[in-house]
Order: structure tokens, then C-alpha cells, then sequence
């Protein structure tokens, strides 16, 4: 399957939910766009040799376009070490022409982060990240540190409750039986001719 990068992201267009970060990488300092929309990680033609990092053929590899075009991939590279907010991250991009980003980091990045708390309104994102909560606001976010963060953390307080809550509810299904199974109305059985012995063979055919 091809990778596929939103309209919104190679042209630059932008709305008022669209989470727009500050990213490093090799030291250089980048804008990146955090897009859903997309299936893989891009990082810009423009950009790629400032970075100094090693990029491999894509050997003719195209990018779709949720319209429909198509864009030559011109190189690809893996594990780039990237920091966001001073907490590390590693990702695999292939090389494009870019308008406006940087970098476009799409679902094959998100979903490295497991569960996300994501909040459009006030452009900021929380998720869990070495067992730490990780909190990332987007350029001209105006969110607090707490309120999401507060919100994740009880999210995850309530996850073991919710859990011991369900397996209550079903207790008579967790239990270990003690007895056979009690009489149904159609009990299934194997009918055998009056004074049959049991039959003592092997389970399968012989060769």
C-alpha cells in the first residue's frame, strides 16, 4: 500500500483544529504538523540536508494524495531521532516536496504514543510515554498544563475499577466449576447397542 499524506498537509492549508508543533531534529529546529490524515511520516525535500541525516532511495516510490495525485518519494530513511518538548522520539519519514511543513507526522507516529487524549479546541494532546504523562500543545494552544493532564490521569486511575467493575458484574461466569454442568433439556448422548462394551481404540486412522 502506497503512503498517503492529506491535502491539508502537503499544501499548507490550515483551520482552526489543525496542531502544529515545534520539533528538533539534529538540532535544527522545525515546525511539524500532527495529522491524522496521513498514514506515514514525511519530512520536506527542503529541509532534509540541514538535518544531516542519511536517506535511502525510494526507488521510484510514489505518495498519494488524498485527492488523488501522485508525488515522487525521493528518498526514505528510518529511525530518525526527533525531540518534542525534550522527550525523545524515534520515526521512519519519507522524503517530499512540502509547501508549508517541515515535517508531517501521521498515524504510523501517532500511534507509537498509544492512548491519546486529544483536544482540538484547545490544540494539546496527552498520552502516557515511559510510564510518564506526556503533554504536547500546538502552536498558539492556550491550554493550561493541568486541566488534560489531570484528565488523563484519571482516566487511568478509574482503568482498574472500570475493570474489577466488569468481571464483578460477571462473577458466576469467573467462577471454577465444583459439579457437572446441571441437566439441559436436551441432554446429547451417545447411544450404544444393549451390553455393548467400551470400545478401547486409537483416536485415529492406521496406516
Amino acid at each position: 500500500m502506497s503512503p498517503l499524506i492529506s491535502l491539508h498537509a502537503i499544501t499548507g492549508i490550515c483551520t482552526e483544529n489543525t496542531m502544529q508543533l515545534c520539533l528538533s531534529i539534529s538540532m535544527y529546529e522545525l515546525m511539524a504538523l500532527l495529522d491524522s490524515g496521513s498514514t506515514h511520516n514525511f519530512i520536506s525535500t527542503a529541509v532534509v540536508h540541514c538535518v544531516g541525516q542519511h536517506f535511502h532511495d525510494s526507488l521510484g516510490a510514489n505518495v498519494v494524495v488524498a485527492n488523488g495525485d501522485h508525488v515522487t518519494c525521493h528518498g526514505m530513511a528510518q529511525n530518525i531521532a526527533i525531540n518534542i518538548t525534550d522527550e525523545h522520539f524515534a520515526m521512519d519519514c519519507y522524503t517530499i516536496p512540502l509547501d508549508y511543513y517541515d515535517v508531517v507526522l501521521g498515524i504510523s507516529f501517532l500511534h507509537t504514543l498509544g492512548p491519546i487524549l486529544w483536544d482540538f479546541d484547545d490544540l494539546c494532546m496527552a498520552f502516557w510515554h515511559h510510564d510518564r504523562c506526556i503533554l504536547f500543545k500546538g502552536i498558539g494552544s492556550s491550554c493550561s498544563d493541568m486541566p488534560l493532564t489531570d484528565r488523563l490521569h484519571a482516566i487511568r486511575a478509574e482503568e482498574p475499577a472500570l475493570l474489577d467493575h466488569l468481571l464483578a458484574s460477571f462473577k458466576d461466569v469467573f467462577e471454577p466449576w465444583t459439579r457437572l454442568p446441571p441437566s439441559r433439556s436436551c441432554d446429547h448422548r451417545i447411544h450404544l447397542l444393549p451390553n455393548t462394551a467400551p470400545m478401547a481404540v486409537w483416536p485415529y486412522r492406521y496406516h
